[in-house]
């Protein structure tokens, strides 16, 4: 039943530290919402010779086992796992896979990276710098597995971070590996995961809204209904009614709807992109060359699917990042790609069907000219290897 579904275009993953929550917290939005925690984010990997392999990991791929899976499927995608990325120092601690010497230099970088954003410790120096992450992360000796749990499992990097020592060997596009994650944004991003996790009670840094994204702007609708406010449905603005100067900047005195009326205001709260739009809308000068090539990097690909069953047994909600020219994939993505897991308990698909939203950037932004269809073709390009590796065929 279709109806059974609420179904996202851009499923918002929530850090249970961010400022998100406390203004949610501070206006009394959250009175009118319902979270579940994220019960556990993943890695994919190759998988580790059978010596070495850790009695709690998941084969992620099933193509192995399904015959009729495509000859698009290689050898070396047959052989990915799921590990899951420590979120606490007791997951640290607790990690089978983990020799002793690794977990003592995970749980000592972190601690350090945290202090250094207090001002304090010994990284406080390197780790506010605009030196590339991966550089201090070797420099630590941090090997190259937990360099990839750190950047692309908890800093959340989306291009691949490759040392000056390893530069030859990149697999990925030369526009992918420019992009680096500084030491001082790394420093935040992990110190922001650090707080997150188990702010609410149980270990993870993360959790979801129960029925979509959409609940959260109806949780503020809700809001101010109660002081007052006026909830204008099935509307959109078109344009924006813009006064004279005042204190050298324009006023905004309304806004103007898809049906033609004026609603007068004296404050307008949207989104870059939306203003954008509207200037554009209004005839007023375009972005600059440089905004617009911004944007076009900007583009997302992402995929939909609709699953019998969790990627991990026993775990409802989770999350799942593959790291950018992954082996597992035979390094054919250019850029990380990120999956959130959605069970049956957010409401948002009935009790025997799991959601699973993979996303991550376009690797092809300049093929404008065969629109919706060429940019849908460019998405299926990025994510279909994935979805095959992680689901087993589309």
């Amino acid at each position: 039943n279709k109806q059974r579904y609420i179904l996202d275009l851009m499923p918002k993953l929530i850090y249970q530290a961010e400022g998100l929550v406390d203004l949610l917290v501070k206006t009394g939005a959250h009175h009118y919402m319902e979270f579940k925690q994220v019960e556990g984010s993943y890695i994919l990997r190759p998988q580790l010779p059978s010596k070495a392999q850790p009695a709690a990991s998941v084969v992620a791929s099933q193509a192995a086992s399904n015959p009729s899976t495509s000859t698009s499927t290689s050898s070396a995608a047959q052989h990915g796992v799921l590990w899951a990325v420590p979120s606490s120092k007791s997951d640290i601690f607790k990690d089978r896979t983990l020799g002793l010497a690794e977990k003592r230099s995970l749980m000592t970088f972190i601690s350090s990276a945290v202090e250094a954003t207090q001002g304090s410790g010994r990284l406080k120096d390197v780790m506010g710098s605009e030196e590339p992450l991966v550089e201090v992360l070797g420099r630590e000796g941090v090997t190259q597995h937990l360099q990839e749990v750190i950047m692309y499992g908890i800093a959340m990097c989306e291009t691949q971070q490759t040392s000056s020592n390893r530069s030859s060997s990149a697999q990925c596009t030369a526009a992918a590996t420019q992009a680096h994650m500084s030491a001082a944004e790394g420093a935040a991003a992990l110190k922001l995961f650090m707080e997150s996790n188990g702010r609410f009670g149980t270990d993870g840094a993360f959790m979801l809204p129960c029925y979509g994204c959409g609940s959260i702007p109806e949780a503020f609708v809700r809001c101010c209904a109660v002081s007052g406010a006026t909830t204008v449905l099935r509307q959109c603005v078109t344009a924006a009614v813009v006064g004279g100067l005042a204190g050298g900047q324009r006023c905004v005195q309304g806004v103007v709807t898809s049906g033609g009326q004026v609603l007068r205001c004296n404050k307008l709260v949207m989104g870059p992109s939306r203003a954008r739009a509207l200037v554009q809308e209004a005839g007023c000068s375009g972005p600059s060359r440089g905004h617009a090539e911004a944007s076009a990097a900007s583009l997302v690909s992402r995929a939909l699917v609709i699953m019998d069953g969790p990627l991990v047994p026993d775990k409802a909600n989770l999350t799942v990042v593959i790291p950018p020219a992954s082996p597992v994939l035979q390094g054919s993505n250019a850029h990380a790609i990120r999956g959130v897991q959605l069970s049956p308990s957010l409401a948002t698909s009935p009790s025997n069907r799991y959601l699973l939203y993979l996303s991550t950037p376009s690797s092809k932004v300049a093929a404008a000219p065969g629109g919706s269809s060429t940019l849908s073709c460019a998405a299926r390009a990025d994510l279909e290897a994935a979805v095959r590796t992680l689901v087993g065929g589309l």
